[in-house]
């Protein structure tokens, strides 16, 4: 392609109008042929282009198509997490709201109710414990104290004052009650065997007056010693300690059997008697007591939080 100056050359120097057009014809000719060789290049480097731009396209979708093949367990598997993590923040918030739930409760129960109904079982447990070791005759010395300080109460503390001397021994067994029972009723049929004294002789004697001795009022003596030895021991087989006592009282009234012949081994009976049933219907006292008072205490309780509910 000629150039600016070569141009110039040609306007110039030229001798005709004809050569200098002949000229710019040949220049235009290569110029154009030129333009055509470019072009015919240019549309060349297209095609070639498009055929890379092709080829890279079929090996990115390719490998688009591989990478989603592979993507595909990995992409369930993050549904699975994104699943979890969902129920995750529905049970967290779950038991943030049972936290904070139980937290309002646990504060409205410290409050009102729940010291009541701790201190009902810690009292309920005390009692069991010691109920069990009095009935099985083991010392009671722990867990009567535990009962006395947890229950707080001052009319347990009296009721629990004669047991205070039991308490490290334990309640005599009900075949030790039985035993000395079995002595006491033969004593009380003992004195009922003393013959009675004929009457002393006087001055009516002499007016044939005289009062004859009848042999019946001994046989009746001795039924009813009898009778009541019966009667005591069967209240002693139900257990019945305190009527056994009552009835023993009742007996010594009637016939004075202190002053009999029998009279020592009566009062050393008796006082045998005495010395195991009085344990017995002491504690016999204190359990009753305290499992009523638990059971007013509860039901107590129980109405207060139904009223206030």
């Amino acid at each position: 392609m000629s150039t600016i100056k070569e141009r110039l050359s040609s306007v110039f120097f030229f001798s005709s109008t004809e050569d200098a057009l002949s000229a710019e014809k040949a220049r235009n000719e290569e110029a154009r042929l030129d333009i055509v060789k470019a072009r015919v290049e240019h549309s060349d480097f297209e095609q070639a282009t498009k055929k890379q731009i092709h080829a890279l396209d079929s090996e990115v979708k390719k490998k688009r198509d591989g990478f989603a093949e592979k993507a595909k367990p990995l992409l369930k598997e993050f549904d699975e997490v994104g699943q979890s993590q969902h129920f995750y923040q529905q049970v967290a918030s779950t038991i943030a709201g049972q936290e904070q739930l139980s937290d309002q409760l646990s504060k409205k129960e410290l409050m009102e109710y729940g010291y009541m109904s701790k201190k009902l079982i810690s009292v309920a447990l005390n009692y069991e414990r010691l109920r069990e070791q009095i009935q099985a005759g083991r010392p009671f010395e722990k867990e009567l104290a535990a009962t006395l300080e947890d229950a707080e109460s001052d009319n347990l503390n009296l009721i629990a004052e004669p047991l205070q001397a039991y308490k490290s021994a334990g309640i005599p067994s009900t075949t030790a009650v039985k035993a000395s029972a079995f002595n006491l009723a033969r004593a009380m049929e003992d004195s009922g065997k003393t013959p009675v004294q004929p009457p002393v002789n006087g001055w009516l004697d002499f007016l044939k007056f005289r009062v004859s001795f009848s042999p019946s009022a001994a046989e009746r003596q001795l039924l009813e010693s009898r009778k009541a030895a019966a009667s005591f021991t069967q209240r002693v087989e139900m257990e019945d300690y305190i009527g056994a006592l009552e009835l023993v009282d009742s007996f010594i009234k009637k016939t004075n059997p202190f002053s009999k012949p029998s009279g020592d081994f009566f009062e050393s009976s008796f006082r045998q008697f005495k010395a195991s049933t009085t344990p017995v219907v002491a504690s016999r006292m204190l359990l009753d007591y305290t499992n009523a008072s638990l059971s007013a205490s509860r039901l107590a309780c129980v109405e207060d939080t139904l009223k206030n509910a």
